[in-house]
Order: structure tokens, then C-alpha cells, then sequence
């Protein structure tokens, strides 16, 4: 919802004469300030406006999911934390763009690009250390499991990766990985841990442990820096080429900012598709680990059932909805793939 509303709002400033009017208002109140100012009532106003959406949107998506166990006024600081963290996120990204684009010229896509790479790998490193030391995180209370999960994560990586309770109420009952290397730790939402089977945890566990083992978030960064290239490329051509059409004198006009992330922020769900199939193969490697590593082939389709019906998973989705939307296979084709691969372990017994 909040990237909807900025990606509106960013056409409206960047594509009429609001974003000319804006920055006369922010160089009238003050020369040296104006880019802060500029960029600070442009990301507030975004999310004054996001801000009773997201809510809307939590509130609905918390009565559809969960029937209604979480209080709006969590739902509400929720959506204000990351109001807060996209303004720091997008003024600081607005900083470094507008700096490159007044000390290095037709270069600047390329520093950006340069700098994002690293950024995207060290978060995707940080996350992890985060994630552990987070209040909502804890170790596994019920020891049985938390040992044989240990013992499943040294035999897929060599190592014991921690397997962690995330102990956030809003959280629809799943599971995910986090974290590279040493940093790396496997979530498990409270309900799966309170509700699933050891067997159902042990194979979803398995799945998760193929994505660090063959360092996947790794991959993902790394395509993630290539998109970010490329988006930032098209920006620039698009202000070269459009930009004297909008009002857009030069790379080095504040009016600049808007269209370069509207083109960026378009570019980058055009190039979507394929980031999006880079999830889906990575999905069906790991499912395939996952089945290898636990032998049980029950157990995974009895866990993939239960996840799409917990996250409302369209079972048969078109071909554009699956390329557009899904970061993993249909719940049919991981099941059938299960199936397929149970007939070929039995044929080669």
C-alpha cells in the first residue's frame, strides 16, 4: 500500500508543475537547505498519506488472516515504525542520488548503482545480527524439537544454524531465513511453533536451511544489484531525453529527484519478473532439499497445504498473476513435484 501511494505521488510531483513549485518553495526559504527541505516535505507528505491507508489495509489484511486477534493500535504503531523508517531510508537514498548527481555528473547512476551494491549485501548480512538480538526473537522452548532442528541444521550446513522463535503477534503463521554466513538464523513464526507437528517444522526447517546453505540471499542481493543498475540507467536517460518536457531543466535541478525515482521505481517492477523467477527456482530447489534432507514426502505436502490456506495462496493462478506476483511455485506444482519425486524414490529402491 505504501509503495503504491508513493509511486501515485511521485507521478503527480515529477510528471506536473507541483514538483517546479515545490522546489521554488523549498530554494525560497533557504539556498542551503532547499535539497533537505525539498526531499523532507516531499517523503512527509507521502506518508501522511500512506500512513491512514497502511491502516486500513493492516486492519482488513489482520481480520482476513487472523480474524481480528491483533488491536488496531498495535496495527497502528506498527504502520507508524515503518512510516519512520521509510522517511530515514528515502531521504538518505535521496542524499546519496543527489549528491552524485552534483559532484560527478553523467556518472552519477554509475556511483549509485556502485554504492547500492554493497549497501544491499551488507543488510541482507545485518539482517541476521538484527533479527537475533530483537526482543520478538527467542530460542525454541520445547527441547525435544529445538535438538533434532539442531541436528537437522548441522547436517545440512556443518555447522548448527539457530533455529528461532519469532514471537511477533501480526505474524501469519510461516517461516523464513535471515542472515548470511555466521549472522544466518532460521524464523519460526509462534503459531507454527505452537500449532505444527515436529515433522511438519522439521520439513519447513529443511526448506529454509537450502536457502542458506547454497547462500541464496547472496544471490538474491546480488541480482538486486544488477535491477538497481539498470533502473538507475533508465532514469537517467528518461530525464535526458523527458526531462525538458515536464519541467526538468537538468540532472542538477531538485526537480530532477521525482522523475528519477518515479523512472527507477517503474523500471524496477518492469525488471520484476525476473527477480521473481530467480525466487520461484531457488523455491523449488529448496523443496526439493527439504525432501531429501527429512524423507518425508508427507509431511512437506501436508506443510504446503497448510501454508496456502493460512496465507490464502491462489491455487491456480494465471501465467501473468505467477510472473508478476509469486515468489513461489503454485502449491499444485510443489506438490506434484513431491509426488514425482516419492514415485522415483520408490522406483530406485
Amino acid at each position: 500500500m505504501r509503495l503504491s501511494v508513493g509511486a501515485g505521488w511521485l507521478s503527480v510531483v515529477a510528471l506536473t508543475s507541483l514538483g517546479r513549485s515545490a522546489s521554488a518553495w523549498a530554494e525560497s526559504l533557504s539556498a542551503d537547505w532547499a535539497f533537505l527541505i525539498f526531499i523532507l516535505a516531499l517523503v512527509v507528505v507521502w506518508e501522511a498519506v500512506a500512513l491512514p491507508a497502511g491502516v486500513v489495509a493492516a486492519v482488513r489484511r489482520e481480520r482476513r488472516f487472523r480474524r481480528g486477534r491483533i488491536a488496531v493500535s498495535t496495527l497502528v504503531a506498527n504502520q507508524l515504525r515503518d512510516a519512520l523508517t521509510g522517511i530515514v531510508i528515502a531521504v538518505g537514498g535521496a542524499s546519496v542520488v543527489w549528491w552524485s548527481l552534483t559532484n560527478l555528473g553523467a556518472w552519477w547512476w554509475i556511483a549509485v548503482g556502485a554504492l547500492g551494491a554493497p549497501i544491499l549485501l551488507i543488510m541482507t548480512a545485518l539482517a541476521g545480527v538484527s533479527v537475533r538480538v530483537a526482543p520478538g526473537s527467542r530460542p525454541l522452548a520445547r527441547q525435544a524439537l529445538a535438538e533434532r532442528l539442531s541436528q537437522l541444521t548441522e547436517q545440512a550446513c556443518g555447522r548448527r544454524v539457530p533455529v528461532l522463535e519469532w514471537n511477533d503477534p501480526a505474524a501469519v503463521p510461516t517461516a523464513l531465513v535471515t542472515g548470511v554466513g555466521r549472522s544466518g538464523a532460521i524464523l519460526l513464526s509462534r503459531e507454527m511453533v505452537a500449532d505444527w507437528s515436529d515433522d511438519e517444522i522439521a520439513v519447513v526447517v529443511a526448506h529454509e536451511l537450502s536457502h542458506h546453505a547454497r547462500h541464496d540471499l547472496w544471490r538474491k542481493a546480488a541480482l538486486d544489484a544488477v535491477v538497481l543498475l539498470v533502473a538507475l540507467w533508465v532514469a537517467d536517460r528518461v530525464v535526458a531525453t523527458a526531462g525538458p518536457a515536464v519541467g526538468v531543466p537538468s540532472l542538477t535541478s531538485l526537480t530532477a529527484l521525482p522523475l528519477i525515482a518515479l523512472s527507477s521505481w517503474v523500471m524496477w517492477w518492469v525488471l520484476r519478473p525476473i527477480r521473481l523467477a530467480q525466487s520461484r527456482a531457488h523455491e523449488r530447489v529448496a523443496d526439493r532439499f527439504a525432501i531429501r534432507l527429512t524423507g518425508d514426502h508427507e509431511a512437506f505436502r501436508t506443510a504446503v497445504r497448510r501454508l496456502a490456506a493460512q496465507h490464502l495462496t491462489e491455487e491456480r493462478p494465471s501465467t501473468l498473476t505467477r510472473w508478476l506476483f509469486h515468489r513461489h511455485p503454485t502449491p499444485d506444482e510443489r506438490i506434484k513435484a513431491s509426488i514425482n519425486a516419492s514415485i522415483k524414490a520408490s522406483a530406485t529402491r
